[in-house]
């Protein structure tokens, strides 16, 4: 492809939308909450002891120390995090997932870490010399759902994808539909055995494990950090993709999360296949392409063929599933229809 090619093809591409939400719940909420939790602090000074509870046992306080010692480490760490999140917020987001995730990340985080902040001090104002004070385990887990009901908020406000038909020509083989023919195509897609088993080894582990920690530290919190993926992991273990009049569809099977390209919005579709869901995608589940972090999607759940779709936009779904080329050539001569009831074609 020429130089000239290159440019308009680049010049084509539309601006990433909703440039003001992302900067709003990427950049400017996560820095206004981390500052307002710090100026609390600040205000709370003259009624904190000299030496405070850094880390918590069982029975005491294991570590003592200065405040600025639990701030800055705290603040630290959300500072780099706020910086890495805003950074994507405002140069990522072509898709509506995309966004949505980036977003709720950045201002869930933020809440987190400044609910951390807050419980850690809170529970030691006015005390009494020598007083213990108690463990911020209720504090935390206030802070946690807050940082999750905040994370939905922003994720909620990151703006659906506007629609954008595809004005040109269906690229890719086409399935011969008879013009009142109707066709479906439905698979449904789990992990590869192989991985299942090393997945259970690795679960079982990790929660004999976790649990032995939260009995031995007798803490119902962390009990509840570790029980808190497992609604998670049964969300993405297995997915069913659909092919049909309206475009395709991947949903998991409870349900949610989902998404769907229209058909009209579909420029075209076809066969290919992800080699390594850590380097392409940076491991499983529903993803983002980590060579095309702006605007490609990945249902990944396994290594294999995947069903490739370049959608209108600039935008791309990769969804691993067997009998992918069907699925596409289904979704081809969809999109084929699609564009003739419209008057495109």
């Amino acid at each position: 492809m020429s130089a000239d090619a290159t440019s308009d093809t680049v010049q084509s591409r539309p601006p990433i939308p909703y440039r003001g939400r992302r900067v709003t719940w990427g950049a400017v909420v996560p820095v206004a909450v981390l500052a307002s939790a710090f100026l609390l602090v600040l205000s709370w000074l003259p009624r904190l002891p000299e030496e405070v509870a850094l880390q918590w046992g069982p029975q005491d306080v294991n570590r003592y120390g200065s405040v600025w010692e639990l701030v800055g480490v705290l603040g630290a760490v959300a500072a780099l995090s706020v910086s890495v999140l805003a950074g994507f917020a405002l140069c990522t987001g072509r898709t509506a997932f995309i966004r949505r995730m980036v977003l709720g990340l950045a201002t869930g985080q933020a809440v987190l870490f400044a609910g951390l902040m807050l419980a850690s001090v809170a529970v030691q104002l006015d005390l009494a010399p020598g007083e213990v004070p108690d463990a911020p385990e209720l504090g935390m887990l206030i802070g946690l759902a807050a940082a999750l009901a905040a994370g939905a908020l922003a994720a909620g406000l990151a703006g659906k994808d506007p629609r954008m038909p595809a004005t040109g020509p269906v690229t890719g083989a086409q399935a011969e539909l008879a013009p009142d023919e109707r066709a479906v195509w439905v698979k449904t897609v789990s992990p590869s055995r192989r991985f299942l088993a090393w997945f259970t080894v690795i679960a079982v582990l990790y929660l004999v494990s976790m649990g032995a920690l939260a009995w031995s530290v007798q803490s119902w919190f962390t009990l509840v950090l570790t029980l808190l993926p497992v609604p998670l992991v049964l969300v993405l273990y297995a997915w069913r993709v659909r092919v049909d009049s309206r475009g395709l569809t991947a949903a998991s099977v409870m349900g949610w999360p989902k998404l769907h390209v229209p058909a009209d919005e579909v420029e075209g579709a076809q066969l290919g296949e992800v080699k390594s869901p850590m380097g392409e995608f940076g491991g499983w589940g529903i993803r983002s392409s980590l060579q095309h972090p702006a605007g490609t999607i990945g249902v990944v759940i396994r290594a294999g063929e995947a069903l490739e779709v370049a959608r209108s936009g600039g935008r791309k779904i990769v969804v691993t599933v067997d009998d992918a080329a069907t699925g596409a050539a289904l979704l081809n001569a969809k999109a084929h229809r699609a564009r003739q009831s419209s008057g495109v074609e």
